[in-house]
């Protein structure tokens, strides 16, 4: 997780406990509120073992006053996502929700994008009509308008952008996973398990046959692992990426590609 800010850094720990301040209550209850939602949140997963079947959905279980999130009274944090479509910003958003379940005062909104960044321009400017104290965005590609945010911001919106894309002039602070790092790390690990095969079998170069199924070919977090993947890769002439597909983010997507892999491949 990569931080970059204003001096509102310290609010933005995980959108969890120092998330957003001014809640008149003490850090300890504000702690154990968090964690019981987050036990609440964890209990609507199904499967065991850490295993997530594929229709699971992470859903927290709103409390009376909360599923009335027109509740002018309170707060609004409002966050605009790319595409619930991919699991792990849907899990981002459920957690949030959980998280904000435990703030006094304040009520939780999501609006998205579905992948398409016209819309997404469009749940901009619905984003400054309801005037939220925190807008959070996801940005689907590098066009999202940076003076819709500015603007966000000119009506007294704090902006917490989760992308690294986004300008830093536009939000208080970036909090984003760096992608390109997590295919490096990928590659790492693949290169150095198939060094140690090649020692093992005393061969004098390193070789394999690799197999990449990515998420889906229009996701820039997709895209952004994958190619720094296959840099690591490639740094080592006997590695060959022989078959690279997009599962679309499902398990049967994976599964898919997994056995066209090796119908084609054989090997």
């Amino acid at each position: 997780m990569i931080f970059r800010s204003s001096p509102f850094v310290a609010i933005i720990s995980l959108f969890a406990l120092g998330l957003f301040t001014g809640c008149g209550e003490s850090d300890s209850a504000r702690a154990a509120r968090y964690e019981q939602a987050m036990e609440n949140a964890k209990s609507a997963l199904k499967g065991g073992g850490g295993a997530v079947p594929e229709d699971a959905q992470l859903k927290v279980e709103l409390s009376p006053d909360e599923k009335a999130s027109e509740d002018t009274s309170r707060k609004l944090i409002l966050l605009c996502a790319a595409d619930l479509g991919d699991p792990f910003q849907q899990l981002q958003a459920d957690l949030m929700r959980a998280a904000v379940r435990t703030l006094e005062g304040y009520r939780f909104k999501v609006l998205d994008a579905a992948g398409d960044v016209r819309k997404q321009l469009d749940v901009l400017g619905e984003a400054q009509s309801l005037q939220p104290a925190w807008l959070l965005v996801q940005p689907v590609e590098e066009r999202l308008s940076a003076a819709l945010l500015e603007n966000a911001r000119g009506q007294g919106a704090r902006i917490v952008a989760l992308d690294q894309r986004v300008p830093e002039t536009s939000c208080e602070a970036l909090v984003f996973a760096d992608q390109a790092k997590i295919g490096r790390m990928a590659g790492e690990l693949v290169l150095a398990a198939l060094k140690r095969k090649a020692a093992d079998e005393k061969k004098p170069q390193v070789t394999g046959r690799v197999v990449q199924i990515r998420g889906r070919d229009d996701a820039y977090a997709s895209k952004a692992r994958a190619e720094a993947f296959a840099a690591v890769l490639h740094a080592e002439p006997g590695i060959i990426i022989v078959h690279d597909a997009p599962g679309n983010w499902t398990v049967d997507g994976g599964r898919a590609r997994a056995k066209d892999a090796l119908k084609l491949q054989k090997s």
